[in-house]
């Protein structure tokens, strides 16, 4: 008899960024002009520089001797060379043979589930990008959280683990959705933690370029013996301007080992095999263009965009209203408290309603992030 996948149940049936894409649809037919705080999105066009390397890449798709075929299933080796030498500037040594070309993180972050058993759990913050949870529950992984709120500043510790000790942990730096960034000595805390219980850290990095407090770590690998227990997904979708075009890349370092029936398993060796059998790779396209970015740095257009409009709202939010908020400093995203203690989308019709401006309603992003909302920086006005 024909069955499905039941774990399907247990999530919203509507991912929470669809349904806001819906409602900005349903305003602007009624030509209502929106300010829009919510999605992630990139609002402005990608860089000249990156726009003729795309064009020269175009060219060499129509010629006999330099088209392109299915890429690599790590990637190019220009695009892979470039990330390294990225890294080394930073004093971290990487292998090629570490570095995974992805479509962007949201990808990688919900596979990398599948070269682990099902049987481990799973640790995410209570307040997170939705992916994470949804990802564990349809691969019928058991969760425990990581409580994330205001007592804590939203950078949970360890202790802040509820209920039995997970395998794996989910974190993200800066935080999608409250803004904040663990320091060295909090980050620390956290790879100590995996070290000491044999734990593995999934670290969600898609927002390491808006870093500018030089307290807060670029890369998880900049903490001793990070590479033994984390590894790191990256994003060029808001830093490049890439949401469209698609590309990001993983880090998954050679020393994480895991000892079972007296072999050691090498999990990067598990990651390749798992990429090649099921991803395609991206575009030769889509990787021209990001080693083009990482060649001139162009990530100072976006990320100055972004702070602009972080000044912007802070300044009114300090000025105008008693509202508290997090974030808005190192990351694109400003977590907002709501007014008059308004359930969160009780909140986002009120702002829609009277002043236009679409932001995302916390409750989608676990039930502890009922009573706020997630301002989005990427606007224009």
């Amino acid at each position: 008899m024909l069955k499905i996948n039941n774990n399907f149940f247990d999530i919203n049936q509507k991912y929470l960024f669809s349904e806001i894409r819906q409602i900005i649809r349903q305003k602007k037919s009624k030509n209502i002009k929106l300010i829009d705080m919510s999605i992630g999105d990139i609002s402005l066009p990608i860089d000249q520089n990156i726009i003729k390397a795309l064009h020269k890449a175009v060219d060499e798709m129509g010629d006999i001797n330099n088209f392109k075929g299915y890429s690599p299933d790590q990637g190019y080796i220009f695009l892979r060379e470039s990330i390294k030498q990225k890294y080394l500037k930073l004093k971290i040594k990487l292998n090629l043979s570490e570095i995974f070309i992805s479509d962007g993180s949201k990808s990688d972050l919900s596979n990398i589930l599948e070269i682990f058993s099902d049987q481990n759990i799973v640790g995410i913050q209570s307040i997170s990008y939705p992916v994470y949870y949804d990802s564990c529950k349809l691969g019928g992984y058991q969760i425990c959280f990581i409580r994330s709120c205001k007592e804590n500043n939203f950078l949970p510790s360890p202790e802040d683990i509820i209920g039995p000790k997970p395998d794996l942990i989910y974190l993200c730096s800066p935080n999608n959705p409250t803004g904040m960034a663990y320091n060295t000595e909090q980050l620390k805390n956290w790879v100590d933690f995996a070290l000491k219980n044999n734990i593995i850290i999934f670290y969600d990095s898609a927002y390491q370029d808006f870093i500018k407090q030089k307290d807060i770590p670029y890369t998880i690998y900049q903490i001793k013996d990070a590479k033994n227990c984390a590894i790191e997904f990256c994003s060029f979708s808001k830093s490049a301007g890439f949401t469209g075009l698609r590309c990001g890349y993983t880090i998954f370092p050679d020393e994480i080992i895991l000892k079972i029936n007296n072999k050691n398993i090498n999990l990067n060796k598990l990651w390749a095999r798992r990429q090649s059998t099921k991803f395609n790779g991206v575009s030769y396209l889509s990787q021209v263009a990001a080693n083009e970015f990482l060649k001139n740095n162009n990530n100072l257009k976006y990320i100055k965009h972004c702070d602009a409009n972080s000044k912007k709202i802070i300044k009114y939010l300090d000025n105008n209203l008693k509202q508290k908020y997090w974030g808005g400093v190192n990351s694109p995203y400003i977590w907002l408290e709501t007014k008059n203690n308004l359930k969160s989308k009780d909140y986002f019709k009120y702002l829609i309603n009277n002043y236009n401006i679409i932001t995302t309603p916390g409750i989608g992003f676990g039930k502890d992030a009922e009573g706020f909302v997630r301002i989005s920086n990427f606007f224009n006005i």
